[in-house]
């Protein structure tokens, strides 16, 4: 599940890479600390690839566990192969991986 609704971020491990993608951003981050309680979900999260340029070197996002509702632009998460194909016109314009793994394709999907 992509949403925090009803446990739906409960997959998400530190060291996991993941699509993120709230409105006008999505990329592929990996996820350095799990901050969460009963009450939230909170992640650090490190970016990979991004359609736009974050200028951080990492970000926190959070999220009420239960919301009980979903809303347009409601922050989402996905795993592997669970990946949504980018929307026309985007790409990662920005890339923040190290060259080691840039050469082991880290972050990169293949939608085939």
């Amino acid at each position: 599940m992509a949403r925090a609704n009803n446990g739906g971020w409960d997959f998400v491990k530190v060291g996991g890479i993941y699509q993120y993608k709230e409105e006008w951003l999505i990329g592929m981050f990996e996820v350095i600390q799990d901050k969460s309680n009963v009450e939230f979900y909170e992640f650090e999260l490190r970016p990979l690839l991004t359609n736009v340029d974050i200028g951080e070197n990492t970000f926190n996002i959070s999220h009420v566990r239960n919301p009980g509702v979903y809303w347009s632009g409601m922050q989402q998460l996905y795993k592997d192969p669970e990946y949504v194909p980018l929307p026309i016109g985007t790409s990662w314009k920005f890339d923040y991986r190290t060259e080691e793994e840039k050469e082991n394709g880290v972050g990169e999907i293949n939608y085939e």
